[in-house]
């Protein structure tokens, strides 16, 4: 008995030393690749912005060129996206924390969100609780927070509202983000954090998106000791709450 339990032993090691270095080969993989887009993305753009400059306005050449921007700046989003999640899941993202207001943090959120819903004509309202401290990472917290928001915009209802509440119950900090629309479907539900994942109106061209935003959102929260979670999602309301333990 000892020795077959050492036998397996030995192939279970064997098995995890296998998995461990997969694992460690794709996210070297992801990061490589992600570094290696990002400077030839770079110059892409700057060539593009350079060429548009020179271009007759309204011309052809100008709507291709303008084209080709949106797409580099896609793809430059998604590159950076991806080199965040491969440090992530090496452990290698450096947090950054210090005691900030979030409550002015989240107010400044607000204010550029108000920008981009007016574009859409959407409502944005806001339920602030003052003074409210916390320490934390503000650069990746605010890009999780802007990631929910970024989401709650696009998938919006023509003339639709978007919410966002901060507050400070007994024990933790919560952040809410909701939006009017279609919502969620049932089934899908279990999988919009999964990465890449989009569900079928998502996967229209007609709204810009690659399906890594809310597993980033997930992933920033989750290393900064909170949690996201999908609260609510009915046909007319679909809401995510960010919470932190006080």
């Amino acid at each position: 008995m000892d020795q077959e339990l050492s036998e397996l032993t030995g192939v279970l090691n064997q098995m995890m030393d296998r998995l461990e270095h997969s694992f460690q080969h794709a996210n070297r993989f992801s990061a490589d690749v992600s570094h290696e887009l990002k400077t030839p993305l770079t110059i892409m753009q700057g060539e593009v912005e350079t060429a548009l400059s020179s271009c007759d306005p309204g011309s052809e050449v100008e709507n291709n060129l303008l084209s080709v921007q949106r797409e580099a700046q896609r793809l430059k989003t998604i590159t950076g996206s991806l080199m965040m999640l491969a440090q992530v899941d090496s452990g290698n993202l450096v947090t950054r924390r210090r005691t900030i207001s979030l409550s002015e943090e989240i107010e400044a959120l607000c204010e550029d969100a108000e920008i981009l819903c007016e574009q859409k004509e959407l409502t944005l309202s806001s339920e602030i609780q003052r003074n409210i401290k916390f320490e934390t990472d503000p650069d990746l917290l605010r890009q999780a927070l802007q990631n929910l928001i970024s989401n709650a915009i696009k998938y919006n209802e023509e003339g639709g509202k978007v919410s966002v509440l901060l507050e400070r119950a007994e024990e933790e900090i919560v952040i809410s983000v909701a939006n009017t629309g279609a919502g969620i479907p049932e089934d899908e539900r279990d999988k919009i954090f999964n990465r890449f994942h989009r569900g079928d109106k998502a996967r229209s061209r007609n709204i810009d998106g690659f399906g890594l935003g809310l597993n980033l959102a997930q992933e920033i929260i989750r290393m900064l000791g909170g949690d996201l979670s999908l609260a609510r999602a009915t046909f007319e309301i679909t809401k995510f709450e960010v919470k932190f333990p006080t």
